[in-house]
């Protein structure tokens, strides 16, 4: 495992996503470029861990964390925060970053085989990073932009 690798420790083992630790840890030691942050949380989620239960929400959050490990390391890294809820950490203009997050929005609620093809949306806010703005100040400002959008209704984002 190469130095800008997060540990083992620091990855999910549901999602096999890089967890908050591995975050705060590649932001204070400048790992990446990141021009945004978006905060990511599912919709759907709730209901079908309660219909289905532990093992179907179980399942579920691995086959999304496959399809967010397949982000392009070129326009960022999704971490796993905890429970349903993730950050994408960008690069890139607001409409490069847009289309990474419509993409990635797009995949989560593609049908999950492993619970009855059901379908898990997610909604998101995304702010641009000030200057030397800490990623949990940033963080904190797309949650808000988050819960813009959750008034407006769900499998939604901000528009940059």
């Amino acid at each position: 495992m190469d130095n800008d690798s997060p540990s083992r420790r620091q990855l999910d083992y549901l999602t096999g996503l890089p967890t908050r630790a591995a975050l705060t840890e590649d932001f204070e030691r400048g790992a990446f470029d990141a021009s945004h942050v978006a905060y990511i949380d599912l919709n759907t989620f709730g209901s079908l861990n309660q219909e289905l239960g532990n093992d179907a929400g179980d399942s579920a959050l691995a086959v999304i964390g496959g399809r967010c490990r397949a982000v392009p390391a070129d326009d960022g890294v999704v971490y796993r925060i905890g429970g349903d809820e993730f950050a994408l950490v960008a690069r890139g203009t607001g409409a490069r970053v847009a289309e990474t997050l419509n993409h990635l929005l797009g995949q989560i609620k593609l049908p999950i085989p492993s619970v009855d093809n059901r379908c898990v949306t997610a909604t998101a806010g995304v702010v641009e990073i000030l200057g030397d703005e800490d990623w949990r100040s940033a963080y904190h400002r797309a949650h808000l932009q988050f819960s813009a959008q959750r008034l407006l209704g769900t499998d939604r984002f901000n528009v940059l």
